[in-house]
């Protein structure tokens, strides 16, 4: 006995928080408040940022290693914004559905579309946060720090890591990189970019074996390397005697790779490698400067 009309569709509830900036994120009740009152609140090509819970994974696309889920202001909230086809943390793909949990607390980045009458993030949208955390390499909660030496040629202290090549003696000639200057935007891939310094030394970073490629963040002013990373310094007339990295420290942990990192020397070349070969877990390399000294 209803007629159209009777149950119109219920007017979004809460109280709202934010501006949609990073610094400021809406929370569920501003954005579907905004867009009840406004159906064009938003600019298409403009990325927005909002916070909240997740209430329910709906979709994994292995194709795009992504996934498709809800979001609301409360654990059980009932006023919910749809996160269709997004990313993980520093635009990961997702492995599988179980990667995201009901009750996890995020903040998301990507643009608003409105598709078949829902408002909604559009696809390639990423998170920023995950239940507080901002960074999607292979860290663990609990990470080792190691304060001893990693591997033959490789000794550990703090936030600086020393490579030494045990067949040379060193000189008095040195060259140094500082990793900040070297024009690149924030997020920058670098797998496979060689960097020359003035004397001809090069500097060159690959993805390895691994499946997350090495970038550069301006945050931590460095190049991530991540599991299986690897990074090739390769010396010009003379062979390289050491190379010392200093690293970036967050979270209260020294981001000096994993504990089983190896070092290959051949020629006037040195590889140092996140070596890593667990399931999960690691230690980022987080590699802000370099100083060679070479061999007499």
């Amino acid at each position: 006995g209803q007629k159209a009309g009777d149950n119109p569709t219920p007017e979004p509830t809460g109280t709202p928080e934010g501006d949609g900036t990073a610094a400021s994120p809406w929370n569920v009740a501003a954005v579907t408040q905004a867009y009840a009152a406004d159906n064009k609140f938003f600019e298409q090509d403009k990325e927005y940022y909002v916070k909240g819970i997740v209430t329910n994974v709906a979709t994994f696309s292995d194709k795009y290693g992504s996934l498709s889920y809800y979001i609301a202001d409360e654990a059980n909230g009932t006023n919910t914004f749809y996160v269709y086809s997004g990313l993980g943390l520093e635009k990961n793909k997702f492995t599988s559905k179980d990667d995201l949990k009901v009750g996890d607390k995020v903040v998301v980045c990507g643009k608003f579309t409105v598709y078949n009458g829902t408002f909604e993030f559009q696809y390639n949208n990423y998170l920023v946060s995950l239940n507080g955390t901002t960074d999607g390499g292979d860290t663990p909660d609990t990470p080792d720090t190691p304060d001893t030496p990693s591997g033959e040629g490789i000794s550990v202290s703090g936030t600086t890591i020393t490579l030494t090549n045990a067949e040379v003696t060193a000189g008095t000639a040195t060259a140094s990189i500082d990793l900040n200057q070297q024009g690149w935007d924030n997020e920058y891939s670098v797998d496979g970019v060689t960097v020359t310094l003035d004397d001809g030394t090069t500097i060159t970073f690959s993805k390895g074996t691994g499946t997350t490629v090495p970038k550069f963040y301006t945050g931590t002013k460095g190049v991530r390397m991540y599991a299986n990373n690897s990074i090739t310094i390769t010396g010009t007339d003379k062979a390289i005697a050491t190379a010392v990295l200093e690293c970036d420290r967050y979270n209260s942990v020294d981001q000096v790779g994993n504990t089983t990192k190896t070092l290959t020397i051949e020629g006037n070349a040195m590889t140092l490698t996140n070596t890593h070969t667990q399931n999960s877990g690691g230690v980022q390399l987080r590699v802000k400067t370099i100083t060679i000294t070479y061999a007499e």
